[in-house]
């Protein structure tokens, strides 16, 4: 939030990083269709679970109706004429006339699957339309100026309908969970003529798209981030406190270990592992993971490469490449600043992204240190680095969450700020389900102490767990 993951580590960044690792646990609000059987804390709410247990999900479905954003016809005898205020789409093989729509899918969550898109058209006049032949096109053209002289040359054949007083087509193959999508309509047999009411039609004929879609979502079981202390008894303490806990975050300065069994992942704990340096142990501490296993590499590396964004993800893609080749049952991300996610800093062109092709999750630290009970939707820097993911259909993660922090020694000021913050995050997190884990830093740090004791923040903050 306000402060981004900006030196909660100790002064100098990653300072307080032990070789051991950093105990923490996971919030999970709601596992996104990717990952829906293995981005889930193990057990479903009870810390001694098996660690092959599976969380239980269910699917969510919705649907959206668009009308198109553009529609018209070309005629080719007339190579300039605009067609895009008739109130028909006009398409006849004889003379090359062709309709075309566009639309703007909006409305589907991240993370969602268009499991239907359908277009439904409907004869303009008597006569009945025959069958239609519907062609995927480039998007960027514009019913006010579309010609046949500059219009979108047909691409592939994605839908046929049947002949009759209306039409269907099925676009689901190319419609996108969010953009634009496309068609050129052409009428099959080659003495026909088709006229198609067009979205300048008044009446309730005018074509309509339908999207559904489906996304798998999974209960969430409580857990915290507890933090860069490895001091004995931590886990069980916090676990006590605000628990239970699901997860273990460990953080390394440089190499992995050798082998998953140094980390101590207590018994039915999920492991979120960040390291820096590439070396000898990467390959076989990633073979001797189980299944689900998060892998960060490089956390937060929006200040530490001198802004050089591709130069992160090239090594980033490598070691990605490295680990899912050892293991293809890790689940391996980024995690960015949020700090750095506002106008003018590193991360906010997007450079440090790396492609949805080369991540299992996008996380995020970001933290509000002054909490004003608002929350995540007035967080700038959150909002930027969350408005460049959105769109790109992963599981999403807050890889460190901290509200409200004291100076060291002090007594807590910012209870009744922080349960109002944590009431107003758990409502734009259930709004938004591609976020599946919040991993809270439930511990001391340069900035102060970011731990909460009473029972309003408590009762707030298991509200988020139990969602």
């Amino acid at each position: 939030m306000a402060d981004g993951g900006l030196a909660h580590h100790g002064g100098t960044k990653m300072r307080t990083y032990r070789s051991v690792g950093v105990i923490t646990a996971a919030v999970v609000a709601g596992a996104a269709l990717t990952l829906s059987t293995t981005f889930a804390s193990a057990g479903a709410g009870n810390p001694n679970a098996p660690s092959g247990s599976a969380t239980p999900s269910s699917t969510k479905t919705g649907v959206v109706h668009l009308k198109p954003t553009d529609d018209s016809f070309i005629t080719p005898g007339r190579p300039t004429l605009v067609n895009g205020n008739s109130n028909r789409l006009t398409s006849m093989p004889v003379g090359g006339k062709s309709g075309f729509m566009r639309f703007s899918v909006a409305g589907v969550p991240a993370g969602a699957t268009i499991s239907k898109a359908t277009v439904a058209l409907a004869r303009l006049g008597g006569d009945n339309l025959p069958a239609l032949d519907a062609y995927q096109t480039a998007t960027t053209w514009h019913e006010a100026t579309l010609d046949a002289a500059n219009a979108p040359a047909r691409g592939k054949l994605v839908s046929t309908s049947v002949g009759g007083p209306a039409a269907t087509l099925n676009l689901k193959a190319i419609t996108p969970v969010a953009g634009a999508v496309s068609v050129r309509l052409q009428s099959v047999p080659k003495d026909s003529i088709a006229r198609v009411e067009s979205s300048e039609f008044v009446g309730a004929g005018i074509p309509l798209m339908t999207v559904t879609w489906t996304m798998t979502t999974t209960p969430t079981s409580a857990s915290l981030l507890t933090g860069a202390d490895t001091a004995p008894g931590q886990f069980g303490a916090a676990n006590s406190t605000i628990g239970p806990l699901h997860a273990v975050r460990l953080f390394y300065p440089g190499a992995l270990p050798a082998n998953y069994g140094r980390l101590g992942v207590p018994a039915g704990v999920k492991a979120f592992v960040s390291y820096k340096s590439p070396s000898a142990n990467t390959v076989p501490f990633a073979k001797s993971c189980p299944p689900g296993t998060r892998i960060i590499f490089h956390h937060e590396p929006e200040n530490e490469y001198n802004g050089n964004g591709a130069a992160f993800v090239a090594q980033y893609d490598q070691q990605y490449a490295v680990l899912k080749a050892a293991n293809p049952a890790l689940i391996v991300g980024m995690a960015a600043m949020s700090y750095q996610y506002t106008t003018g800093r590193y991360g906010h062109s997007g450079s440090y992204l790396p492609a949805a092709s080369h991540v299992d999750f996008y996380a995020v630290d970001t933290y509000e240190a002054k909490p004003t009970g608002k929350g995540l939707a007035t967080d700038a820097p959150f909002m930027g680095w969350y408005n460049l993911v959105k769109g790109r259909g992963k599981p999403l993660v807050f890889a460190e969450y901290g509200v409200g922090v004291n100076p060291p020694g002090a007594s807590d000021k910012y209870s009744a700020q922080r349960a109002t913050t944590f009431k107003a995050d758990k409502t734009w997190i259930a709004a938004h389900p591609a976020f599946n884990t919040v991993l809270y830093w439930y511990n001391t740090g340069a900035r102060g102490d970011w731990r909460f004791h009473d029972a309003g923040s408590i009762a707030a903050w298991r509200a988020i767990a139990n969602m």
